[in-house]
């Protein structure tokens, strides 16, 4: 199975598997603690890139400025587990075209 089938695959999964609302609360950081509960089985590594990724995404502060091209290759990292979360965010990245080239297909195939 190529890589991006794979990545589909995981995408299409997240879909199913996550609600929208818990996709809404975990985007706004509300799902902490539901999030750490779903990440238990992830290793450590993907967890980080996981953190990573999401401080450069939402950024905004002296230390990490918002950074989209930065979080792609933090989430691409976390992917690499099948980390959902991260698969989402890389998800919307390529649906919102968020500073990385706009592909409606990417996220899909």
């Amino acid at each position: 199975m190529s890589k991006k089938s794979e990545l589909a695959a995981c995408l299409l999964l997240v879909t199913l598997v996550v609600s929208p609302a818990h996709a809404q609360q975990a985007q706004t950081g509300e799902a902490a603690s539901a999030t750490s509960e779903a990440t238990k089985t992830y290793p450590e590594e993907a967890l980080r890139w996981l953190r990573a990724g999401k401080r450069f995404y939402e950024g905004g502060t002296r230390l990490v400025p918002k950074d989209h091209q930065q979080a792609k290759s933090a989430f691409e990292k976390a992917a690499e587990y099948n980390h959902p979360e991260a698969l989402y965010y890389l998800g919307n990245l390529y649906q919102n075209g968020e500073d990385v080239p706009h592909d409606s297909e990417q996220p899909a195939t």
